[in-house]
């Protein structure tokens, strides 16, 4: 079938690392795809520019993580946590590249995260950043929602738990991108020697059974019946799909799918507790 055939090669990794708690998890979950894809990973810590030009401000304060007390923000030191934070990422990186036995390669930039990881990623196969969400609320971050529109490999989102449980999910629409992402949802399946559920989504029922014959037929030929699930949604509602992936593990979704295009593709992620891979 049209849709469904080809493979992916990843050959290069990219990571985005900073001083966030999910800089960890990150890191170990692409070393883990680099080690299992035999890609080179690829390290990248931002120098954020936006906090640069705060500290310029007269009235710009942070407040000591111990003492809690305010005091004036300052360039000179701010470029000091950088460095700081930057050799701890280099050192970390360096570890378990050494464990795995990995191709590395740690950078340094300075410009608006969003855009230097779009920069860089231009060399990459996949991106790979935390899910960083607005403080107090819901709504992913600007780094995230920015990768989301405007990135042009395939970008995983992580879940702030980091986890990769099974079964894995694909959003299967009949497209050129669905057809992707059910190839590489069955990477992933692969990978952790799992099973699949594949949500085929389409207008109507007859469109949708069609499509369903389709993943049949491919599991069929590829001999996967037995570890694959196959569910119709008709016209799905956002809530709808958000509830089809509860408990599941990370889900494969085509970029511009009709069901889950821009803002709701971004409550999508932002809302599930599953870590999300963008194919486009």
């Amino acid at each position: 079938m049209n849709g469904i055939e080809g493979k992916f090669s990843i050959k290069k990794i990219l990571v985005a690392l900073d001083a966030s708690s999910l800089s960890r998890p990150a890191l170990e979950t692409a070393a883990e795809l680099a080690s299992r894809l035999g890609a080179e990973l690829i390290g990248l810590f931002v120098e954020d520019i936006t906090l640069l030009r705060v500290a310029e401000l007269p009235l710009a304060m942070e407040v000591g993580p111990l003492s809690r007390l305010s005091r004036r923000l300052q360039i000179p030191e701010l470029e000091k946590q950088f460095r700081a934070q930057a050799a701890i990422m280099r050192h970390s990186l360096a570890n378990v590249a050494k464990r795995l036995g990995l191709t590395w390669e740690f950078r340094i930039a300075r410009g608006k995260v969003a855009l230097e990881i779009l920069s860089a990623e231009e060399e990459a196969d996949l991106v790979i950043v935390g899910k960083c969400r607005w403080p107090m609320g819901k709504r992913l971050g600007s780094t995230t929602q920015t990768l989301v529109f405007k990135g042009r490999c395939l970008t995983l989102v992580l879940h702030e738990s980091c986890t990769f449980g099974l079964p894995v999910v694909a959003i299967y629409d009949g497209s050129v991108q669905g057809g992707k992402a059910l190839k590489a949802a069955e990477q992933l399946v692969g990978l952790k020697d799992g099973s699949m559920m594949v949500l085929v989504t389409a207008s109507d029922a007859a469109s949708a059974e069609k499509l369903a014959d389709s993943v049949r037929l491919h599991f069929n030929i590829k001999g996967q019946e037995q570890e694959s699930e196959i569910r119709i949604m008709i016209r799905p509602t956002l809530p709808r799909l958000i509830f089809a992936v509860q408990g599941m593990g990370p889900v494969v979704v085509p970029a511009n799918t009709e069901f889950l295009y821009e803002g709701s593709l971004c409550e999508f992620i932002s809302t599930i507790r599953n870590s999300v891979l963008l194919v486009r």
